[in-house]
């Protein structure tokens, strides 16, 4: 994997995992109990709470439920705390790879080239993704669609 997308997918995994730790403590919960909570194991919430491990959106649903709000809710505050940290180094945003297979993989495919491309990517994205989590993705474009 490049440098530069080895850097963004640890920046959004500490950020995840710092937004995870914050909003734990906040509620009064240590990590024992979150992990219970959360139907995992404590070592792999503290992996992921120091950002050395990518939960999958399974286990982020189901950390967030126990922190008592939505997967989505999450994800904006971590998203946040990304924002913050890329405002405060005055560095361009990174480009994320979401949409290219498995960043991991040598032979991830290109990504596609020309007019219409952006929306090909998207609906492939989409495509991908769990019933639950193209559910909650609606919802999201559907509030920013609305103002709200």
């Amino acid at each position: 994997m490049p440098a530069a997308d080895q850097a963004t997918e640890g920046g959004f995994n500490a950020a995840m995992g710092r937004t995870i730790q914050v909003l734990r403590t906040d509620r009064g919960l240590d990590r024992k109990e979150l992990a219970a909570r959360s139907r995992i194991s404590y070592s792999y919430l503290s992996a992921i709470e120091a950002g050395k491990k990518q939960a999958s959106s399974e286990v982020l649903l189901r950390i967030a439920e126990a922190l008592g709000m939505r997967s989505h809710e999450l994800f904006a505050s971590a998203e946040q705390r990304v924002d913050r940290a890329t405002n405060l180094s005055l560095v361009p945003p990174p480009r994320r790879r979401w949409f290219h297979g498995d960043p991991e993989a040598e032979d991830s495919p290109a990504p596609a080239q020309g007019p219409g491309a952006d929306e090909a990517r998207l609906l492939d994205a989409f495509r991908s993704l769990a019933l639950e989590d193209r559910r909650l993705l609606q919802e999201i474009v559907d509030r920013m669609a609305s103002g709200i």
